[in-house]
């Protein structure tokens, strides 16, 4: 990744965030990335290990980025379509959870 790349959000639900990044390739492409990773309250130390109860803010944050990725003007359109449904029904299934 180079230098000059600057993080495009920075999301988050319950202990885990995301950073998304969107990337200019050069070629008036644009590619996104993003990583997972889990804060612990009592420490503030950063991991990868998920564990059981990190599940629903799994859920959540998935449904977050679909959303963030699908409002980005950058994206195949039939790939946004496909995140913005995502983005519902993970809504609706939070919803029913909760």
């Amino acid at each position: 990744m180079n230098s000059d790349n600057k993080p495009h959000a920075l999301l988050g639900s319950g202990r885990l965030t995301s950073t998304l990044w969107k990337i200019a390739n050069g070629n008036n492409d644009v590619e996104y990335r993003f990583n997972l990773f889990r804060i612990h309250r009592e420490t503030g130390a950063i991991d990868q290990w998920l564990a059981p109860e990190d599940i629903e803010s799994l859920v959540k944050l998935s449904r977050v980025l679909a959303f963030e990725l699908a409002e980005d003007g950058c994206m195949d359109r039939m790939l946004r379509e496909r995140l913005y449904q995502l983005a519902e029904r993970l809504d609706e299934l939070i919803e029913q959870e909760s």
